[in-house]
């Protein structure tokens, strides 16, 4: 009797199908875990597994072997690192600093703003880790400039509750109890719009913008002058945008405790805008300083649209928080 092979050839397509239907469902299924790991990284905690899940699809996990080195002391770091097995020690050549374990997260600024390793670490045990380069951060955060807003939502809350630990201050001033400061705004002829362009480029948020953009920025700042002493934020109020330091020095202090001195190319203000909350530091000109004031508005126009702009302030937080952290 003859074998029918259009039955044979229908069955073996039907077969393959399910087959690769089931291996579908297991990929989708093994990239919800890992969009669910990766949620419990705080630099991602505010963003959706849906978006999450771009970011998980081309992790994969990477094994070590007992007492094998992962990250050394001093190297540039550009990836962190989520333990999914195993145990690892944390150490400064013959110093031990720290164990770390299943769940545990290290070198996340790194992956955002690469620095050279402060420690080594090396495995206790056989270890399987996810590792998640810098790169592909950066591609992640193309997709969506939400997603670096979120970002920095967590950046700035990390660094606004390490800058009350180290001060040892426990709550914002009363909005009512402060007086918003009246700066001496000079007119824009003492600055014409060439001169704006360039101080803009000088800027560390803005150094990444094309001209174009510069230019139709230029003729909104406000030009602001301060004599030494005068402030332009106190703490407990709300910033009316964002500072770009231009000439002089501006000093960052909570209460009596200097937290930074900013010089020109820097900028002011940029907490309380981030997360829309009262500034939990003063700002005064320790000379006499001319600053560009980007009203509140535009800046929030201007961050929601320019992921140059987001990767800068991601940058600037992490900084500061490495500053903190010494």
């Amino acid at each position: 009797k003859e074998i029918d092979h259009s039955i044979l050839k229908e069955m073996a397509h039907f077969y393959l199908e399910q087959k690769s239907k089931e291996s579908q469902e297991m990929v989708e299924l093994c990239v919800i875990e890992k969009s669910k790991i990766l949620k419990t990284i705080p630099i991602f905690s505010r963003i959706t597994l849906e978006n999450l899940s771009f970011l998980a699809l081309p992790i994969k996990s990477k094994k070590y072997h007992k007492n094998e080195s992962i990250i050394k002391k001093g190297e540039m770091g550009t990836s962190l690192y989520v333990i999914i097995d195993g145990k690892v020690l944390v150490h400064d050549e013959d110093k031990e600093i720290t164990t770390l374990k299943k769940g545990a997260i290290f070198g996340e600024f790194s992956a955002l703003s690469p620095n050279p390793r402060s420690a080594s670490i090396t495995t206790i045990e056989a270890t399987r880790v996810f590792e998640i380069p810098k790169t592909q951060i950066d591609e992640f955060m193309e997709l969506n400039t939400d997603i670096s807003r979120r970002i920095i939502l967590v950046l700035t809350e990390r660094l606004e509750n390490r800058i009350h630990q180290k001060y040892k201050e426990k709550s914002f001033l009363s909005l009512k109890s402060v007086q918003q400061n009246k700066v001496k705004e000079l007119k824009n002829k003492n600055y014409h719009q060439l001169t704006r362009i360039f101080e803009m480029k000088e800027n560390r948020y803005f150094k990444n913008l094309s001209k174009n953009t510069l230019a139709s920025l230029a003729h909104e700042l406000k030009l602001i002058k301060l004599e030494k002493g005068e402030k332009i934020l106190n703490k407990g109020e709300m910033s009316r945008g964002l500072y770009l330091i231009v000439e002089g020095e501006i000093a960052l202090y909570e209460d009596e405790n200097l937290i930074e001195v900013r010089k020109p190319g820097n900028v002011a203000g940029e907490l309380s805008l981030l997360i829309s909350d009262p500034s939990i530091y003063h700002a005064k000109a320790l000379s006499t300083s001319v600053l560009f004031l980007l009203e509140r508005e535009l800046f929030y126009r201007l961050i929601l649209n320019e992921n140059k702009v987001l990767n800068a302030i991601i940058e600037h937080l992490i900084e500061q928080l490495r500053n903190l952290l010494k």
